[in-house]
């Protein structure tokens, strides 16, 4: 798949998943007065990148195909600057 043409969607794919899900669990566990090694390790696997389960998913419903398989790409690349950020927050708010 050609990530150029998806380029659009797999971008807003891959910033949900890669900065907006582990913000929102962040958020979620300073609300709850959560905090520890599990919580750091919670916020930083929710800044990996798209996996494949979501692309076998658009393959069992035929949809969205070219565009998961592009935003697994961007979010990969992502992924090398947003997992060592994260990495770095969790290090400093829960230790």
């Amino acid at each position: 798949t050609k990530v150029g043409h998806h380029a659009r969607e797999a971008l807003g794919i891959a910033v949900v998943k890669n900065i907006a899900h582990p913000l929102l669990l962040f958020s979620l566990a300073w609300a709850l007065g959560l905090s520890g090694l599990s919580v750091a390790v919670m916020f930083t696997a929710a800044a990996l990148p798209v996996g494949a389960n979501v692309f076998l998913f658009t393959q069992r419903y035929g949809t969205m195909q070219d565009e998961v398989s592009a935003s697994i790409a961007l979010s990969t690349a992502l992924a090398l600057v947003t997992v060592p950020v994260m990495l770095l927050l969790a290090q400093r708010l829960w230790h």
